[in-house]
């Protein structure tokens, strides 16, 4: 018997099942008719489906029609519309519930398909054996499956969240970072939201596809972009200008992962992270971050004759703090005079964050709160004279005409000043490449090269430490034997250091005139 195939082609070019009900069922229904996707785009694998399913329905549409004829009020509309749109059966004892697809169980919906595959061929008259239709429909069964799983929603988590909560949520989870950091998150996380569609929709929705999308979306988004539109949208229609740099969409796709990471641990959302294992750009030798300066780069940026026309106090002991320290700008810019202490019988910058304080301070994290022994060059340079100058004009900073951002930092002008009138006028400075933060890891390269423990380098750096080890068994050693083992890598034969001079006084009239809070 040749079924007619009631075929329908939808928008996305994928074939859809469409059968008309008779008009005493459609009546009794209030549905006129009953659509599906197939889950192909090949008109032969979906007219064999299409047979299938008429198949399947049209021996019970029939039958229902002509008892509905004799008797309207024969069959429950509410039944009726369950026995054809789920597919239910008749046998022996009358109509009953028996689903057989579009279970969301993938057994039960593997052999839903089988049964459909068999009814299929005995309706369509085709053999057992191997056929150029039976392959066909073979083929036809596999796209539909495939389109299926791919269109599939995913099942709802015990605690589903929009991406707006989920995103609320997090942020209170980061409440004890600094202001600066979580505004960052925020920021990065509005771009997410909107990229996957929407802050109202379902965070449980968003699946790996999805998450490939919004990456590879971020390589096309313009710099300082309040609305960024969808995903899909920016891909179809890539706006001109300035984009993100490599590194920048890489911190992005960190913190996202790290968001879904706590999604999924708070229950908001199931599976495996979606930003697993993203696509992630790859850093040109531009934008690969800080490197260390070299030797004749450090011969220039510390000749004598520029420190002694250096306009700002921040100008003269920035760069050879972060010299003999390796410190991260904020960390030296925040400095009070109260966090230079004396442990062990060594002078110690002491890295703190204390943000509740008059004058706050704030690390990046927990392991940035250290003690950095004070080198001997510092001192000989005239660091104790300086002290006693700001002292002597009331000042409880070590740079006090630094002022206190919006984020809670007070590195604008000594970072910026460093890299914008020294190293360019040097000839050094390079975007990313060669900036104030390129001492940390000239610090970190010098006591490699002396064979400082890893260990000690990281305590001295401020980095978390990697190994369970080292979290837990290993604690951290104190400024005299960290000094001990750390400062001879801080030797510098080729700087003329013993000819910079602090002089006494020389910023006292311009600081108290700039003091800030």
């Amino acid at each position: 018997m040749h079924l007619p195939s009631h075929l329908r082609l939808s928008r996305c070019g994928v074939y859809q099942f469409r059968l008309v009900l008779p008009e005493a069922l459609a009546r009794a229904l209030g549905q006129k008719e009953f659509r599906r996707s197939l889950g192909t785009k090949r008109p032969e694998g979906a007219k064999l489906l299409a047979y299938g399913l008429s198949a399947r329905m049209l021996p019970l549409i029939r039958t229902m029609s002509r008892a509905m004829a004799f008797d309207p009020n024969s069959i429950n509309p509410e039944t009726a519309r369950k026995l054809i749109f789920d597919n239910l059966v008749i046998d022996a004892g009358g109509l009953k519930a028996s689903r057989v697809q579009t279970s969301d169980d993938p057994a039960v919906a593997r052999m839903e398909l089988l049964l459909l595959k068999q009814m299929a061929r005995e309706a369509a008259g085709l053999s057992d054996g191997p056929s150029a239709e039976g392959e066909a429909y073979e083929q036809a069964l596999r796209e539909q499956r495939e389109f299926m799983e791919a269109t599939a929603k995913p099942a709802a988590p015990d605690r589903p969240k929009t991406i707006k909560d989920a995103i609320a949520g997090f942020l209170r989870f980061k409440k004890a970072s600094a202001p600066a950091t979580l505004g960052l998150y925020k920021r990065r996380l509005n771009v997410f939201a909107q990229l996957a569609g929407g802050e109202g929709r379902q965070l449980h929705h968003i699946t790996e596809a999805d998450c490939a999308e919004i990456v590879e979306a971020l390589n096309v988004l313009p710099t300082h972009r309040a609305e960024v539109g969808t995903a899909t949208s920016l891909l179809a229609d890539p706006p001109e200008g300035r984009t993100l740099s490599v590194g920048t969409i890489n911190d992005h796709v960190t913190l996202f992962k790290a968001f879904f990471g706590w999604s999924i641990r708070s229950k908001h959302y199931l599976g495996s992270n979606p930003f697993a294992d993203p696509a992630k750009p790859t850093k040109t030798a531009e934008e690969g971050g800080a490197e260390a300066f070299t030797q004749s780069e450090l011969e220039r940026i510390f000749d004598p004759a520029l420190f002694a026309d250096m306009k700002r106090p921040y100008h003269f002991w920035g760069p050879l703090l972060g010299l003999y320290t390796g410190a991260r700008s904020n960390e030296l810019a925040q400095l009070r005079l109260c966090d230079l202490v004396e442990e062990g019988g060594v002078k110690c910058l002491s890295i703190e964050h204390d943000p509740d304080d008059e004058s706050p301070t704030r690390t990046k994290n927990k392991a940035s709160r250290r003690l950095l022994p004070i080198h001997a060059q510092l001192w000989e340079i005239g660091l104790q004279a300086y002290l006693d100058d700001l002292k002597a004009i009331g000042a409880d900073r070590l740079f006090p005409t630094l002022p206190l951002d919006v984020h809670g930092k007070r590195e604008k002008y000594f970072s910026r000043d460093f890299n914008e009138l020294h190293l360019k006028n040097l000839g050094i400075w390079q975007k990313r490449r060669k900036v104030f933060h390129s001492f940390r890891d000239t610090a970190t390269e010098a006591m490699a090269e002396a064979e400082v423990d890893t260990f000690l380098i990281e305590q001295w750096i401020g980095h978390a430490h990697e190994t369970v080890m080292r979290t837990h068994y290993r604690k951290t050693v104190g400024p005299e034997k960290l000094s001990a083992k750390c400062w001879p890598a801080f030797t510098f034969p080729f700087l003329r250091l013993d000819e910079i001079r602090y002089e006494k006084g020389k910023w006292n009239e311009w600081m108290l005139r700039n003091l800030k809070p």
